[in-house]
């Protein structure tokens, strides 16, 4: 009966390597598909940001362009009110375009910080895997101990394996 104890304990020992393993591999799995998804969703950040810079050009072109024609249907093109409406309409896009580049930074910077947590939490999970595995081993260390006594009595012959009761193992 010793024999088939260590022999169980030397399978589940195995097994739990492999399980360790796989799920390294299935957390490394998780880490890169996660790491796609925040790729994309950067992408699609600046590109909403370029879409917004644009936006805010194009507000302060057409609002340019009708304080010029505002003025000359006024008769007052050539004076300083207009170059004043310029400074306020080239203001307002400035702050826009900033704003947008304030926002795309942080939204850079939220990316950065979900990338690092998605690193630390692989390793996390390995880490989990691997105390696991120790536990195993440690708990189960008398038995590992008997594995070898038990399957090399004999020096190898292992048609002569016997138990602590002096039968045969089959």
């Amino acid at each position: 009966m010793a024999a088939f104890t260590s022999i169980a304990i030397g399978v589940g020992l195995a097994l739990s390597a492999a399980g360790l393993g796989l799920q390294a591999y299935s957390q490394n799995q998780m880490s890169e598909a996660q790491e796609d998804a925040e790729e994309a969703r950067k992408k699609q950040m600046n590109l909403d940001s370029i879409r917004r810079r644009r936006e805010a050009v194009r507000e302060a072109l057409t609002a340019r362009s009708m304080a010029l024609s505002n003025a000359t249907a006024s008769g007052a093109a050539d004076s300083s009110g207009l170059q004043g409406g310029y400074g306020q309409i080239g203001g307002r896009m400035g702050q826009a375009v900033s704003g947008v580049n304030q926002s795309e930074q942080l939204g850079t910077d939220i990316f950065s910080a979900n990338a690092a947590y998605a690193d630390a939490a692989s390793m996390a999970y390995l880490g989990q895997g691997a105390e696991n595995l120790g536990k195993s081993i440690a708990s189960n260390a008398v038995g590992m101990s008997k594995i070898g006594s038990t399957l090399f009595a004999g020096g190898g012959n292992f048609t002569d394996m016997r138990t602590d009761s002096g039968n045969g193992l089959w």
